[in-house]
This record gives C-alpha cells, sequence and structure tokens, in this order.
C-alpha cells in the first residue's frame, strides 16, 4: 500500500513511529511509470510520473544526504531503484539503517522529478540540503545503489547522529567570517588527495587515505584541540556530520561545521574565498574549480604544478591516486610510489609479466632484506611496522609464485641454422632437379 493512499494525519503518524524506531510502519511507495515527456511546464499528477526524453546537455547533478531511521533497507532500494531507472538517472545510492547518502545525475527535469518525489513519500526527506550543479558531460556511467552498514563508512568507529546533536552548522558567510576568529583551528575532514588539490587557506591536513582513519586523527590531536574554537568542513557536509559528533563525544564542546560543505561555500564566494585549488567531487568531472584558477597540486615526480588524478597513475603497492604529470609518466614506465610506499622503490613491482628470472631474484632478495631489517628493534617499534611487513610477505610470495612459473615452462629447442640451411638447400635443389627432367 503506498502511503500516498493514507490520509495526511496517519501519514505523518507513521513517520513519526519510524523515527522512534517501530519497523513495521515503514512501508516504501510504488510508483507508476511512463515515458512521455510532460506537455506544458506543470508537473504531472501526483499518481503518475513521466519521465521526459533523454537530452544530451546540460546534465544536471544532485549530491544529497539525510541521516533518518530506515528499517527496512532492501524495499527502500527497490524503490529507489524502480524510481532511479523511469527517471533515467545515474550514479551511486548507499542506504543504510542509519539514512541514505545519494550522488545521481540526469536531465535537469529527471532530477528535479526525483526530489519532488522523495519529499512527497517520504516527509523526512523535505529537510534535505539538495546541492545541485551543472555538467556538460555525462556524470557518471551506470546505476548503482547499495544497501551498507553506514553510509559514509567509519569502521563502526562513530555512531549515527541524531538531528542537531553534532557540531553548530554554519553558513557559508558565518563559517568565512569565523575563519578569521582567534584561538581557531580549521579541520579538513576529506582525504589527503582532496587536500593536495584544493582546500581551505591555513586548514589542518588530517592526511588519511579514508574517512575510517580520521578518528586516530583526532585521538592523537585531541589535547592540542582542548580550548580551540574547531571549525570543519568537508565536501557536501556529510562527513562533518559524524566528524564534529566524534570530537564532541571525545570532550570537545566548541565545535563548528560549514554547513553543505565545500559546494556550498564556493557558491557563496564563487572566486573561492579562502579555499585555494579546486574542489573533488565524484563524479567524471573530477573536480570543480573556482573562478580563480590557481594550481596548488604538484607532480610527485618532478613538482612541477599540477592537479589532475588520472586512473592510470597510482602507488604501485596500494594503487591510491597519485599527482604524476604526462612527462613523468612516460619517464617512470607507469610505476610510481606513494610517500608511504617510497621505501619499497625499486624492489616493489605490482605487474610481474616482462621481468625475467634473474630480476625475479633480485626483487626478491631485496625484498627478503627489508623483511628482514622491519623486524629490528623493540616490541612496540616491530609491531608498528606488522603491516609493512605483511605487505612484503605478500610480494615475496607472488615474486616466488612467478619464479616457479617461469622456470617451470618447457625450455625452448635450439635450432642449429648451419644444419637447417644445408637441408633446405639440399631440398631446393632436388625440386629443381625434378623440374628439369619434367621439361
Amino acid at each position: 500500500m503506498s502511503l500516498e493512499l493514507l490520509p495526511k494525519e496517519v501519514r505523518d503518524t507513521a513517520w513519526k513511529s519510524i523515527s522512534a524506531g517501530i519497523d513495521n510502519l515503514f512501508v516504501v511507495p510504488r510508483v507508476t511509470i511512463t515515458a512521455a515527456e510532460p506537455s506544458d511546464a506543470t508537473e504531472p499528477d501526483i499518481g503518475e510520473l513521466k519521465a521526459p526524453t533523454p537530452r544530451k546537455q546540460p546534465y544536471s547533478i544532485v549530491l544529497f544526504y539525510q541521516y533518518t531511521p530506515i528499517p527496512d533497507t532492501a524495499a527502500f532500494r527497490a524503490w529507489q531503484e524502480e524510481l532511479c531507472h523511469a527517471l533515467g538517472l545515474t550514479g551511486r545510492v548507499l542506504i543504510g539503517e542509519e539514512g541514505v547518502n545519494g550522488s545521481l545525475g540526469g536531465s535537469v527535469w529527471c532530477v528535479s522529478r526525483y526530489i519532488s518525489e522523495m519529499e512527497r513519500q517520504y516527509p523526512c526527506f523535505r529537510g534535505v540540503d539538495w546541492k545541485r550543479s551543472i555538467s556538460t558531460c555525462e556524470p557518471f556511467p551506470d546505476l548503482k545503489i547499495s544497501v551498507v552498514k553506514e553510509i559514509i563508512s567509519t569502521g563502526g568507529k562513530i555512531r549515527p547522529p541524531k538531528p542537531n546533536e553534532g557540531g553548530v552548522h554554519l553558513s557559508p558567510a558565518e563559517f568565512h567570517a569565523a575563519l578569521a576568529e582567534p584561538n581557531t583551528v580549521v579541520i579538513d575532514v576529506r582525504n589527503k588527495n582532496e587536500f593536495e588539490i584544493g582546500h581551505l587557506d591555513k586548514a589542518v591536513n588530517p592526511n588519511t587515505r579514508t574517512f575510517a582513519e580520521f578518528p586516530r586523527f583526532i585521538e592523537n590531536n585531541l589535547e592540542s584541540l582542548q580550548g580551540k574554537k574547531v571549525l570543519m568542513y568537508c565536501t557536501g557536509g556529510i562527513r562533518c556530520e559524524k566528524a564534529s559528533l566524534f570530537l564532541k563525544d571525545s570532550g570537545l564542546t566548541d565545535v563548528y561545521q560549514l554547513n553543505g560543505g565545500i559546494h556550498r561555500y564556493i557558491e557563496a564566494f564563487p572566486d573561492g574565498g579562502k579555499f585555494v585549488g579546486k574542489n573533488v567531487v565524484f563524479d567524471r568531472r573530477g573536480q570543480v574549480p573556482t573562478t580563480n584558477a590557481t594550481v596548488i597540486g604538484h607532480c610527485i615526480v618532478c613538482a612541477v604544478p599540477y592537479d589532475s588524478f588520472q586512473g592510470d597513475r597510482v602507488c604501485t603497492v596500494c594503487r591510491d591516486p597519485l599527482l604524476v604529470c604526462g612527462e613523468c609518466k612516460v619517464r617512470q614506465r607507469g610505476v610510481f610510489y606513494c610517500d608511504n610506499h617510497d621505501y619499497l622503490k625499486g624492489s616493489y613491482y605490482y605487474f610481474l609479466e616482462g621481468f625475467a628470472v634473474p630480476e625475479l631474484h633480485d626483487q626478491l632478495s631485496r625484498l627478503q632484506m627489508l623483511h628482514t631489517s622491519l623486524l629490528a628493534g623493540t616490541g612496540k617499534e616491530t609491531h608498528k611496522k606488522k603491516n609493512q611487513r605483511k605487505t612484503i610477505t605478500k610480494q615475496i610470495d607472488k615474486v616466488k609464485a612467478e619464479i616457479e612459473r617461469l622456470e617451470a615452462l618447457p625450455t625452448p629447442e635450439v635450432i642449429d641454422l648451419t644444419k637447417w640451411r644445408f637441408v633446405w638447400r639440399k631440398k631446393k635443389n632436388k625440386r629443381e632437379r625434378e623440374r628439369e627432367r619434367e621439361r
């Protein structure tokens, strides 16, 4: 049964019950779909969803999240798939019991219709900050809707926030003004790759690969944050919801976050304001510049200004994206190392095809020496190097397996070219004599 068939009072009561955690009142609606273009600018009747014909451009992109209880995640996922397929939307939607996190793209009309359907069917989405932007290229290759444990992964280290439980939300203008206040610390909650090509001036870089590493950064720096006014920001706001909650649970009280993230900040300050560089986005655009086209990133090899992450330029060990210019990509033959794995340079190669057995033995010797060196020191020191030893051990096994594979190949037969030429000439002379007889 669809929620739209219920009286408004009953529907509102149901949603209040959902928020209180009563699972059996969560009803997932269904939608009737046709493929006709609206005949005028007005929306079609509520009971009928009409998707317009596909348009090449411009593409509209919507970024959104909402922390709200979703007891039946499987049913909600099925409805999302039906709705998005009907509207021809592509992108990513993560659904968890704690809420929804999505980024979708399609025609301007279809994205607008998606938003109106979400708000009509579920009143809890009426307070969502739907962050929209325009792209001249198709933003996503396909549609992927997944049920996950957390809509922004922390490895279970941070609990889902309740309404108004995290930091104080500041508008872009308020946040901009707060940046100049004394005794203030600004923390970039995004990962280190995002920070490298764009960040707020004087922001602290936690140097994390994933958001799950953020709690450890706070634990290691909690004492230095005591008594400070802590300002936090991320791309769209979702990471700050949990990050600010973690700070408050850790005992800090003066915690603030940028409402709408850098997305809204750049809208308010098109020249970037205090933000320098480019904002990383998670669609095919890759990054969004401000009107101030400053390049703050650098090639990790030659250090020339460069700020574009490419899919074929990653750390050969951990596969993390790296800033590598085109010339260095050719010069380094596609083999690069991040700061964390620079010590493996010349010893560790992701692809072993093309190496001869002697070269593999040389790699094996280097890796074994590294593994031995990581065992030196006190118990605490060797424990910290546990992950490094694990990485090297896996590579040692991989190199050994490749050596065994190559040595097991059959030895190619050596051809005696002198004998082969003699036989060929003998056969040639025999054929010539036979042709002479035929004449």
